[in-house]
């Protein structure tokens, strides 16, 4: 079934993204760090700038970059999980 309104699949990673961390703030979970590592699809700044924007006034770092898996151990972590 065609949609009208067609979705772009690094939108639709962004918005998965946004759901998951969205779930985390929800449940009460307490974590060590303000700062939330993921691995970009498209322009790394555009995308940082837009979960910015969305998580404003919650005091969460984000660094947003292409490689982010190799370069930062929770991420890391996040990507063995995700693929097993």
């Amino acid at each position: 079934m065609m949609r009208k309104t067609p979705n772009n699949l690094n939108a639709i990673s962004h918005d998965c993204a946004m759901e998951m961390i969205w779930a985390v703030l929800h449940a009460g979970v307490t974590i060590d760090t303000d700062t939330c590592y993921v691995d970009t699809v498209g322009m790394p700044d555009a995308y940082r700038q837009k979960l910015e924007r969305v998580f404003e006034g919650y005091n969460i770092n984000f660094v947003v970059e292409k490689k982010a898996d190799a370069k930062y151990a929770p991420c890391s972590a996040a990507s063995v999980v995700a693929k097993e």
